[in-house]
């Protein structure tokens, strides 16, 4: 099922004794949304706030790159992580 909070209401309110199931894309997708995301972004700016800009900049711009999977990236890519 969709993580649509309306999904998840009318399955409960007309089936009540189903089993509400995710998919594991958009468990994934969220994961590296919310979770990957707010932790970088959280980096970056604890390093910005020590005045480390590289560190910043290369945090700041990684969201791609920890996004794809290894094997699909770029030499270049790879050589930053």
């Amino acid at each position: 099922m969709d993580q649509n909070a309306g999904f998840a209401t009318c399955v409960n309110k007309y089936c009540p004794n189903a089993k509400v199931v995710y998919d594991l894309f958009h468990m994934v997708y969220n994961f590296g949304r919310l979770v990957i995301s707010a932790i970088r972004l959280r980096l970056a700016y604890e390093n910005k706030n020590k005045n480390n800009d590289n560190t910043y900049s290369l945090l700041k711009r990684s969201r791609f790159m920890l996004l794809t999977k290894n094997s699909n990236l770029s030499e270049d890519k790879k050589n930053k992580t």
